[in-house]
């Protein structure tokens, strides 16, 4: 089995990322992400400080709001009207999930206040209006007012390094959360490629997956996908850590790490889309 790494290629990626941000430092901008944090969950905690040290590392700036679960709404939105209207912030991202009492109503009221070019998370949807080609990353890590969401630049760049061709593969993507299967989902049909998503309602579920040539998976339950779910030889995309390693790896042709695979990349890819926006600005 071959293991789909991004160690071998992370380092080159943010050494591009610290040489962008020194440059704009010295015109005299300084790029800034905002992190909006509300409540106290562990993984997105934890997820949160991995973005401000590696932004840091990078020479971006990092300001967090980490606000208490009860927060009010009204001024999650007052926060939000704050940040947009700042010019010398160049990427807002709202980290999810949320805590329950929050609709999805809410969420994509929230998501609205973002302008485009700062949605460094991709999670509005601006970019779905946008053409995109399958073509070399260069273009599609290129700045554009609906930044490319940093997940479906962590899948492509990785499969890009590996050599995986999707054409005329069957792609099976296991959970449509926000985060990986709605963007990935949404990227492939652009795409026009043989993409489809399940979830827990799902008739059958394995029969599906086990048709996959490439089978991505983003659901956040640990250990959830093992052998049966897979085709022989197929490539495995672990999004989320829900892939249980040591028999996935029985099956499959190619498979991500949990640690050193997806991870590190919507980090990077993260940090990229803030540095295009920070850019951008400087030629407004």
């Amino acid at each position: 089995m071959r293991e789909l790494s991004s160690t071998p290629f992370i380092d080159k990626l943010h050494l591009a990322l610290k040489n962008r941000a020194a440059a704009l430092i010295d015109a005299g901008i300084s790029p800034h992400i905002a992190v909006i944090l509300v409540g106290e969950d562990p993984e997105s905690i934890r997820y949160v400080a991995t973005k401000e040290e590696r932004a840091k590392e990078d020479g971006i700036i990092v300001s967090l709001y980490h606000v208490p679960e009860n927060t009010p709404f009204e001024e999650l939105v007052n926060t939000l009207q704050f940040l947009a209207a700042d010019s010398e912030v160049h990427g807002i991202l709202v980290q999810l999930p949320l805590p329950k009492r929050f609709s999805t109503d809410q969420l994509d009221a929230l998501l609205a206040i973002i302008p485009a070019e700062k949605d460094v998370d991709g999670l509005k949807g601006d970019w779905e209006f946008l053409s995109y080609a399958p073509t070399a990353l260069s273009r599609l890590a290129a700045y554009q007012r609906g930044p490319l969401p940093p997940m479906v630049l962590a899948v492509m760049s990785l499969l890009d390094h590996y050599h995986v061709d999707l054409t005329g593969q069957k792609i099976v993507i296991v959970g449509k959360g926000r985060l990986v299967g709605q963007p990935l989902e949404s990227y492939f049909r652009k795409l026009s490629l043989d993409v489809i998503a399940v979830d827990e309602e799902t008739p059958d579920i394995l029969s599906i997956t086990k048709e996959a040539d490439v089978l991505i998976t983003g659901t956040g339950e640990t250990d959830l996908i093992t052998y049966q779910w897979v085709k022989e030889g197929a490539t495995v995309i672990d999004c989320a850590r829900d892939v249980h390693t040591d028999s996935v790896s029985q099956i499959a042709g190619a498979l991500s790490p949990a640690k050193g695979g997806i991870g590190p990349l919507t980090v990077a890819w993260l940090l990229n889309n803030a540095l295009n926006s920070a850019e951008e600005s400087a030629h407004a």
